[in-house]
């Protein structure tokens, strides 16, 4: 039914509580897990920064990778530059079977009161992907 799960990642505790449920879904059907994770940036000038992609960011992205692949999921790491909501849609709308997993918040935590806005944003915006939203603020989040 799918040929890949997404998940996506910002690095934080929040975005990270959909990647147990994306990679028991990338389990159970065979399928490879992506994870993706898309760095903002806000003006031109800025692209220069997509050769030299943070150490802090490839650490966490690759211990992530090796951790599923530890447990026999075949994993692959997508990093992109732009705009964050943007860039999701169009990576999970380039392949029609896809499955895309998120949290429902991320980097804003509880900043937010309802869906984090990049969420919110790749709901509004997703073509022909379905995705799953996962609920990430536990009871005790302040």
């Amino acid at each position: 039914m799918y040929s890949k799960i997404i998940v996506t990642l910002d690095g934080s505790v929040y975005a990270e509580r959909a990647l147990p449920h994306a990679e028991a879904l990338a389990k159970g059907l065979s399928v490879k897990l992506v994870l993706l994770q898309v760095v903002p940036y806000p003006t031109v000038q800025d692209q220069a920064v997509e050769g030299d992609w943070a150490k802090e960011d490839r650490d966490y992205m690759g211990g992530l990778s090796e951790g599923l692949k530890s447990r026999g999921v075949d994993t692959e790491i997508e990093v992109l530059w732009g705009p964050v909501a943007q860039k999701i849609v169009e990576y999970a709308d380039a392949d029609e079977q896809a499955l895309l997993v998120m949290g429902s918040h991320g980097r804003t935590g509880l900043a937010r009161l309802a869906f984090g806005s990049v969420t919110e944003a790749v709901l509004h915006d997703v073509k022909t992907t379905p995705v799953l939203v996962c609920r990430c603020l536990s009871r005790d989040s302040k």
